[in-house]
């Protein structure tokens, strides 16, 4: 097969996929070690999206949810999951310095959007691409497409979207 870098995928012809490097909260709400992922996705994995996840936590959860202890406390970074979670958070800020770092190392930042104010925040970065996680896949708040607060040039994508799409080319 033949190596293109051409946007036509003609008959065998090889087109390169598209490199997404899920950081998501591995970072453990360390920034450094955040931006850090990122250059290592980029230099040693020739990434070409970096993605993280953003959660409005007391929203997301109930309240008994929020303040239920850890179920491993020796991996916790909070007494209870809510604190845990809080803990691995960056602030709609610390999301705009990821997305100029993206810029800077020549990536593209993206973030999975867990409920309507993260998705809200996210949009106002105005990112090229927001990921909708499958278990927000039915909240329709925030993955309307007639959402007036999405500029036409950020995509906005669900594995269902995907794969209704792949199906759709199958058939």
């Amino acid at each position: 097969m033949k190596k293109t870098d051409s946007k036509i995928n003609k008959k065998n012809e090889y087109k390169r996929p598209v490199v997404i490097a899920e950081i998501g909260c591995n970072h453990k709400g360390d920034f450094e070690l955040a931006k850090q992922m990122m250059s290592v996705a980029k230099v040693f994995c020739n990434a070409d999206v970096v993605k993280f996840q953003k959660r409005t936590n007391k929203e997301l959860l109930t309240p008994e949810e929020y303040n239920t202890p850890h179920p491993n406390l020796a991996n916790s970074y909070g007494d209870t999951y809510g604190k845990h979670r809080e803990f691995l958070e960056f602030s709609k800020a610390q999301h705009k310095q990821l997305q100029k770092h993206a810029e800077k190392i020549g990536v593209i930042y993206s973030t999975s959007v867990w409920d309507v104010t993260s998705a809200k925040e996210i949009t106002e970065l105005n990112p090229q691409l927001i990921k909708i996680p499958s278990a927000s896949n039915l909240n329709f708040e925030i993955r309307s497409p007639g959402r007036s607060d999405v500029s036409p040039a950020v995509s906005i994508i669900t594995l269902s979207d995907i794969f209704l799409t792949i199906v759709s080319k199958c058939l």
